[in-house]
């Protein structure tokens, strides 16, 4: 299991720990490191075994253990971290309230929501667009129940907005809709649940900062939302309306596995192992080298493209900034793009980004699954 933050990068490790390196040294999204130094190398992240899964937002970073509860840590300026208090950030993770039977976790920019072995799905933290979908617009500091979901099967969390996959393989979703990520032709902000138009078969769920995506179960996926960056991957952008208002089929992807959301950009793992990558790539978040032009336009990649030397991953994350990474088969993690608070975890204290895939610093990350 990996996961990436804005400006980190967090994985499983074979003993039941969570290593996480990069980060801004002032969040405690990595752990307690020294104040506005990053952690170049993975660090463990103390008081926390027995996980079975995580999920990263914006700046805080969730654990999933395996007696179901949630244990969070980093930023928690709106309560996204779920222990009933709201204080600047935690180093060390807290127990969020509410959950004893998670089997997931994710992250948004400011909330956080859990799947949950029942098929239901709680959320806590910001609510100003009703992300948390309770019924108000209230921010909530411990966890409170989705209405209206009972069946979830996978869950996605968006910057502003969460989808979950129901028994059956149709979506909902909720929360932020100005740039029509939650795919009902609108853009107004849904406190209800609202399915994505003509979206069937879904087997896996991605959200990113202001698109969502859907993994069928063929093989093949749909995206919906904004289109700036060519992060729908229908193989155009348009400049005069960057917004796909309903599910659109990714162009060249045939044989996914699974999914995943950034930012600007989008990654697939396909059944052979091999990555693509899609949407925008102005430090070379999609891992096929080359260099990026000047111009925004020249940035936008709305074709998928693979990435340089990757044949045998077996889970990939697209952070809500610019970089990525990916598990192999033999436990080791490889990632790519901006390299600011080193994400990348290439264990140097050099700031360039990387447009290939290079390894982390550690040999023990665990398999999914």
């Amino acid at each position: 299991m990996i996961a990436t933050g804005s400006t980190y990068s967090c994985a499983g490790r074979l003993d039941g720990t969570v290593a996480c390196w990069g980060g801004s040294g002032d969040e405690g999204e990595v752990g307690p490191v020294e104040l506005g130094s990053p952690s170049w190398v993975p660090g463990t992240i103390p008081q926390l075994s027995n996980v079975a899964a995580i999920g990263t937002g914006t700046a805080h970073t969730c654990a999933v253990t395996r007696d179901g509860s949630v244990w969070c840590w980093g930023l928690n300026s709106d309560g996204q971290l779920g222990n009933g208090t709201q204080t600047d950030h935690e180093d060390l993770p807290v127990r969020v309230k509410g959950v004893s039977d998670a089997v997931a976790v994710g992250g948004g920019n400011e909330h956080t929501c859990a799947l949950l072995a029942s098929g239901g799905v709680a959320c806590w933290g910001e609510n100003r667009d009703g992300q948390l979908h309770d019924g108000t617009t209230t921010d909530r500091m411990r966890a409170v129940s989705v209405n209206g979901v009972h069946d979830g099967v996978a869950l996605a969390v968006g910057f502003d907005h969460a989808c979950v996959v129901r028994a059956g393989g149709t979506v909902a979703c909720w929360g932020a809709n100005n740039l029509a990520q939650l795919g009902d032709v609108t853009v107004e902000p849904r406190t209800r649940l609202v399915e994505p138009i003509g979206l069937r078969g879904a087997v896996a769920i991605a959200a990113g900062g202001g698109h969502s995506c859907a993994l069928i179960s063929d093989g093949t996926v749909r995206c919906w939302g904004a289109n700036h960056s060519g992060q729908i991957g229908t193989g155009f952008v348009s400049e005069a309306d960057p917004i796909e208002e309903v599910p659109a089929t990714v162009v060249d992807i045939a044989t996914a596995v699974a999914i995943s959301a950034g930012g600007h950009h989008n990654c697939a793992l396909l059944g052979d192992g091999t990555i693509r990558c899609w949407g925008y790539d102005n430090v070379g978040q999609l891992g096929f080298g080359g260099e990026s032009a000047i111009e925004m336009k020249d940035r936008a990649h709305p074709v998928p493209v693979e990435v340089i030397g990757i044949r045998d991953a077996v889970a990939v994350s697209a952070s809500p900034n610019a970089h990525t990474c990916a598990l192999l088969t033999n436990g080791t993690a490889m990632c790519w793009g901006i390299n600011d608070y080193g994400e990348l975890g290439v264990d140097s204290v050099t700031y360039e980004p990387s447009r290939v895939p290079v390894p982390v610093t550690e040999f023990d990350f665990d398999l999914p699954g």
